[in-house]
């Protein structure tokens, strides 16, 4: 899971945990990618970004503290972390602002997405009645583009 937030005072704090449990992730199971007030959104001349400060998350949670930066301003960026199916989650920053700009889900590398054995079965029954495009009944002999199965078609 990659969530995008803002935080306001980053010498605080941030924090993943587990709703059931109430645990928070551990600071070596998160990544984070950060850009801070007064060093943030420059380019190269390639059109890349530079000053972002990525790392895991430090020890004591403060993201400000990743890789050793040390200054207190406004942090915005995103942490990226493991997630369980079926699990609930919360960003937490106790004693700051923290605002939520998104986030990315994507499933294990294994392929795990929670969803398996979906089959479509293909049911065309010539017999199923036939509408036409204001969504009347019409008879079999009914010309023009109809509508049959759930699928359109001319009929001349």
């Amino acid at each position: 899971m990659k969530l995008a937030v803002y935080v306001n005072k980053n010498n605080q704090s941030t924090y993943i945990v587990d709703a059931e449990t109430g645990k928070h992730i551990a600071a070596s199971d998160i990544k984070v990618a950060f850009y801070y007030q007064n060093n943030g959104f420059t380019f190269d001349d390639n059109g890349t970004t530079v000053s972002l400060v990525e790392g895991t998350m430090p020890d004591d949670f403060i993201i400000q503290h990743t890789n050793g930066y040390t200054q207190n301003r406004p942090a915005l960026g995103y942490m990226t972390f493991s997630v369980d199916a079926n699990k609930t989650y919360y960003a937490f920053c106790p004693k700051s602002q923290l605002g939520l700009y998104g986030y990315e889900f994507t499933p294990g590398e294994g392929g795990e997405t929670g969803i398996a054995g979906v089959e479509v079965e293909e049911e065309n029954d010539p017999n199923a009645p036939v509408y036409n495009l204001a969504g009347q009944r019409v008879g079999k002999d009914a010309k023009g583009i109809l509508i049959q199965n759930g699928k359109k078609f001319i009929r001349k």
